[in-house]
């Protein structure tokens, strides 16, 4: 990684929270090498980014692990928060009890994951209670994608759909998705039986 980037990057986290995800790969020589992946929030979009790639000198143990990753946010001076939430935890507990006796001020965050969860569940259910009509509508498959699709039982709807799906033009604006396609001010005008069946969907 360039030194500017990652000073940026380095920077950015600081400043932030993040989650972070740990893969151990073996190179073809045998080696060990610990990728360490970070996920955030950036300009109102979630990113992922590979933080670093170390080999590991030794063995493939939650110690050694631990050690990389510490002495890299030491060497940073980013600050690291876990959780210890056992689903999502599972066979790393040994690492997360090495982490807190290293770092005994580390938060753990148990009772805001759950909470988390609790919310999240509960709006699921009034999400399927509320738009109960909009889950159990069946649309049809050539309003997703009208140049795959070409069944139409209407006469009149396949020829549409058959000099829409010809349009070279119109098919490279359905690739910012199939609502702003059927959005479009020509397809009323071009297509008037297509549109008037999409705008009961």
């Amino acid at each position: 990684m360039s030194s500017d980037v990652e000073s940026f990057f380095c920077d950015y986290l600081r400043t932030t929270h993040f989650s972070i995800q740990l893969d151990e790969s073996t190179l073809p020589g045998n080696e060990a090498l610990l990728l360490a992946y970070v996920r955030f929030v950036m300009g109102e979009q979630i990113h992922e980014e590979l933080l670093f790639a170390k080999t590991l000198k030794t063995d493939t143990k939650a110690e050694s692990i631990f050690t990389v990753l510490s002495d890299f946010f030491k060497e940073k001076s980013i600050s690291a928060t876990i959780d210890r939430v056992p689903a999502m935890v599972g066979r790393y507990r040994g690492f997360i009890s090495h982490l807190k006796i290293i770092i005994p001020e580390i938060e753990c965050l148990d009772e805001d994951i759950q909470t988390y969860v609790q919310h999240l569940i509960a709006l699921n259910d009034d999400f399927k209670f509320r738009f109960e009509d909009i889950l159990s509508m069946e649309i049809p498959p050539w309003i997703i994608n009208p140049f795959d699709e070409m069944e139409v039982e209407n006469v009149i709807l396949q020829k549409e759909l058959l000099e829409l799906s010809t349009n070279e033009e119109l098919k490279m604006t359905l690739k910012r998705g199939y609502q702003k396609f059927w959005l479009l001010a020509e397809i009323p005008e071009k297509y008037p039986g297509l549109w008037e069946l999409c705008k009961s969907f």
